[in-house]
């Protein structure tokens, strides 16, 4: 009999402190339910979604890489195809092994978005923020054999160790890491460093001038150091046939890149000043 008490004062116990969940001003019990949300509408279309022109190069890649001995490719970082074939050893090689690591960090971008928001604005935002992401079209279309969502979940982890050292007025070593790890998954990334740079000013005013001047260098030094492997891969591939990859050769018109790449997978002259 005591036994049969104490396991139903188990029981209600429990049923206690779940009604009490359910009704208390916690914001998890909506978050998950948005979790959830966004993992069954990525998982749908990872699973079902046929194959694009893009995947069917980057997927077959892929396979193999961590024995390439690559440090880079022709047209991408090397860092998503490492990880891949990683997931290769694990799942085997399948569409949706190929397209786990969309899969993956798209869910996990939807928990660091309320994240961000909440320490901008307030739980609140942080909600419709993550929820308005779980059913994001462009990103749950986007959950393909491709780098984007990937850097894009690091991109915004550097938003939030940034905004959290700044808070805790320490230097933001860890947002320029991930900021780094992005670039070396897509070299697009490359491109929000700036909008780092400015924050460095508009952020962190009460810091003296030659302070933010002193740690806006270390910090594109860390930047630098990470994505290091493309630079050497492009200086031993200029050094060795007079060729870089295909982000150098939009941007500058070095060696013999502009002339190869012209027409080759839409590859132009792209910014270059003319």
């Amino acid at each position: 009999m005591d036994e049969q008490q104490s396991e139903k004062e188990k029981k209600n116990f429990k049923l206690d402190k779940a009604i009490d969940f359910i009704f208390s001003d916690n914001p998890i019990k909506w978050l998950i339910p948005i979790i959830i949300l966004g993992f069954f509408l990525r998982f749908i279309v990872s699973r079902n979604i046929s194959a694009l022109g893009d995947e069917m190069v980057h997927g077959p890649h892929a396979i193999g890489f961590l024995h390439s001995g690559l440090i880079s490719t022709f047209a991408q970082s090397p860092l998503w195809f490492y990880l891949t074939d990683l997931v290769f050893k694990i799942l085997g090689v399948t569409l949706f092994s190929t397209r786990f690591l969309s899969f993956f960090y798209g869910i996990l971008t939807i928990i660091l978005v309320y994240f961000i928001s909440t320490k901008i604005f307030n739980k609140k935002v942080g909600l419709i923020s993550a929820f308005l992401l779980s059913i994001s079209y462009y990103t749950i279309r986007y959950t393909l054999m491709e780098m984007d969502l990937s850097a894009l979940f690091f991109l915004c982890l550097a938003i939030y160790l940034f905004i959290d050292s700044t808070e805790k007025k320490k230097f933001p070593y860890l947002a320029a890491i991930s900021i780094g790890v992005a670039s070396l998954i897509k070299t697009l990334s490359l491109f929000f460093v700036p909008a780092f740079l400015i924050a460095f000013f508009l952020f962190r005013r009460d810091e003296k001038t030659k302070t933010n001047i002193k740690n806006l260098i270390y910090f594109g030094l860390l930047i630098t150091l990470i994505f290091s492997p493309i630079i050497i891969h492009n200086y031993l591939w200029y050094h060795d046939s007079k060729m870089v990859d295909t982000y150098v050769a939009q941007y500058f018109d070095i060696g013999n890149a502009r002339q190869a790449y012209a027409g080759l997978l839409g590859y132009d002259s792209g910014f270059l000043y003319q």
